[in-house]
């Protein structure tokens, strides 16, 4: 996936995935599961749920996906777990991320927030 599109792929993947349509449903979630183990993907999510111009629906599902991948991938001793190079502009990010206005969205990236900070505060996180 080339970085210039990346953002367009997935957010298109992403209204595939929070569709109606049950086969195209499947298919974007194989897809989005293939990409969470790519660098940069969550910053591609970050950038997605952050940008208000973007349908409210695809910034849930990016939001969620981006909280399971914090499950997933946060922990230092992760399987194609997050860089730390990654999740030093992450941080940045979510920490921007606090007035969002969309209460559904700002539940979930109260958790992410709460779920990354349990592992990197205060070494990691000390701004926080």
């Amino acid at each position: 996936m080339a970085l210039f599109n990346a953002g367009q792929v997935v957010v298109a993947c992403l209204g595939e995935a929070a569709s109606q349509n049950p086969d195209a449903i499947k298919q974007a979630e194989e897809r989005l599961k293939e990409w969470e183990a790519e660098p940069g993907f969550y910053t591609t999510l970050l950038n997605i749920f952050g940008d208000h111009g973007v349908d409210v629906n695809i910034r849930w599902q990016a939001v969620l996906y981006f909280k399971n991948g914090v499950d997933r991938y946060w922990r230092k001793n992760a399987p194609n777990g997050i860089t730390d190079e990654e999740k030093v502009g992450l941080r940045a990010g979510l920490v921007k991320t606090v007035s969002e206005p969309v209460n559904q969205i700002a539940v979930q990236l109260a958790v992410t927030v709460a779920k990354a900070a349990r592992f990197d505060v205060p070494k990691d996180w000390p701004e926080l």
